[in-house]
């Protein structure tokens, strides 16, 4: 008795606390599981190129991009193994947010451009902090750990101690008053799905709590702590061409596509490429591969690589990108029963109050 009884009080008050910063959070993450699909569908047209022979240098087109985009930086570039995709290049700028740039690989020409992915990354800031910068990510982490509590106390509190009584613990009664019917779906929401629930606050916990590594957190933090090069290096040196590196990863098995990092293109000493089936906003279906820019030879038993790879299978549970269409069906209703969750968890505190 007095475990459900403190289970009570702690259910009460948290969820008292986090319920509406919950149901935004979770509402914002089932719209997220889907971006993927979201950008490939409306970019199905604008992707594609008609095969006219011989490609230009994608170190061409990179450095042509940059005069074309002068008030711009560029993120990444995808480049596909289908002669008829057109190369996507990610990029961005303080005044205009993210934008894709489609080039054709044959004539270097700008195909079109799309700001569709500005929407995705609304989507994908709101989830992780609000859009209210450091304060949010705070509150967005906080507001994680208290879910993961509410659905343990939440599990204390609707196994009861009669086994005959355990089935109503899965059903929902018909004819009930409107309160029973909200009791009754808040216990439903939170026993069925409870296994992706438990999942997506877990990885979003670890997530949310996990520094950034690779090249991108290294321009956002102005510095390059690994295999630093000296200015003298830099200089002198002729970075081996991207047009020479590629096309060796293309003849591996099952590599449909490479993503190039270009935060630091001219200043770091490595290039950082993602190499596999499926290149996601988010997440990857293969292997990335840091290589010294130099010399052409690839790290094996580097530090930042294992981060990499332990973040992409972090994010992969967490969007759902695990079972393919399954994984993120499972995945976009666990966010929308964690929603609903708060919602009708508010419901049931206000009605019994007022």
């Amino acid at each position: 008795m007095k475990l459900k009884k403190t289970a009570r009080t702690i259910h009460n008050w948290l969820g008292i606390l986090s319920a509406l910063i919950l149901f935004f959070v979770c509402l914002s993450g089932s719209l997220f599981v889907y971006s993927d699909n979201i950008l490939d569908h409306f970019h199905k047209k604008a992707i594609l190129v008609e095969e006219q022979g011989n490609t230009i240098s994608i170190d061409r087109i990179i450095q042509d991009l940059k005069e074309e985009y002068p008030n711009h930086f560029l993120i990444s570039l995808i480049d596909y193994k289908e002669k008829t995709k057109a190369l996507k290049f990610l990029i961005a700028s303080r005044q205009t947010g993210l934008c894709h740039v489609f080039v054709n690989p044959y004539n270097g020409e700008i195909i079109s451009e799309s700001k569709l992915i500005s929407v995705v990354s609304l989507i994908a800031h709101f989830h992780k902090e609000l859009l209210l910068g450091k304060i949010g990510v705070w509150i967005v982490r906080i507001t994680s750990i208290i879910f993961l509590i509410e659905l343990i106390s939440g599990l204390i509190l609707i196994v009861p101690k009669n086994k005959k009584k355990l089935k109503n613990v899965f059903t929902i009664k018909k004819g009930a008053p409107f309160l029973r019917k909200m009791f009754d779906w808040h216990k439903v929401l939170g026993i069925y799905p409870i296994a992706i629930l438990l999942l997506l606050s877990l990885t979003g916990i670890i997530i949310a709590f996990s520094p950034k590594y690779g090249i991108e957190a290294e321009h956002k933090k102005n510095h390059n702590k690994e295999n630093k090069y000296t200015s003298v290096d830099i200089e002198t040196r002729d970075p081996i061409a991207l047009a020479l590196l590629l096309p060796k990863y293309f003849n591996q098995q099952d590599v449909n596509e490479i993503k190039v990092e270009l935060w630091n293109i001219n200043t770091a000493p490595y290039y950082q490429i993602t190499t596999g089936e499926k290149i996601g906003v988010l997440t990857y279906t293969g292997n990335v591969h840091i290589i010294d820019k130099y010399t052409g030879a690839e790290q094996i038993n580097n530090t930042r690589l294992h981060k990499l790879n332990i973040n992409n299978i972090m994010r992969k549970l967490h969007v759902g990108d695990w079972c393919g269409a399954l994984g993120k069906a499972i995945t976009f209703l666990g966010g929308l029963a964690g929603a609903v969750l708060a919602l009708t968890g508010c419901i049931i505190w206000w009605k019994k109050r007022f």
